[in-house]
């Protein structure tokens, strides 16, 4: 398949979040840009936002302020946490760019065959590819059979 011979590995995509996190170790820090980024945005200096984008905004803000409650570093967290802190994140900087499509999502899959979840991060236009991709290859192979 093209997707296995994908130069970024599904390691390298569960990394993403970590080293994320890890330029963003401290916490309190970490939360103060957050609310400086919150001010600017209702302040509008990141641009006209309408109050469904603010609001998404606030939303993830507080997703990520929950999670780092009670930890000194953002690396203290556990993996599905960091995880959930990087996907709002993202979603907060794909909303104040206004490019949604480049949003990555991160989420747990199990490959075929293993018990053991690995994490997935891709962006709306690699899912698109994916899914392009996995539909050629199944007309591909019922011409072939017929």
């Amino acid at each position: 398949l093209a997707l296995a011979a994908d130069p970024e590995s599904t390691d390298s995509r569960q990394v993403a979040a970590d080293s994320y996190l890890q330029r963003q170790a401290d916490a309190a820090a970490f939360m103060q840009e957050l609310n400086l980024t919150m001010d600017m945005a209702r302040a509008g200096n990141l641009g006209s936002m309408t109050d469904v984008e603010l609001a998404a905004l606030e939303e993830a803000k507080l997703r990520i302020f929950s999670l780092l409650e009670g930890h000194e570093k953002s690396t203290d967290l556990e993996p599905d946490e960091r995880i959930a802190v990087y996907n709002a994140q993202q979603l907060m900087v794909a909303l104040i760019r206004r490019q949604p499509h480049e949003q990555a999502i991160c989420k747990a899959i199990t490959p075929l065959g293993s018990r053991i979840s690995t994490y997935e991060c891709m962006t709306w236009e690699g899912r698109e590819e994916r899914g392009r991709y996995g539909r050629y290859v199944t007309q591909r192979y019922q011409r072939l059979t017929r």
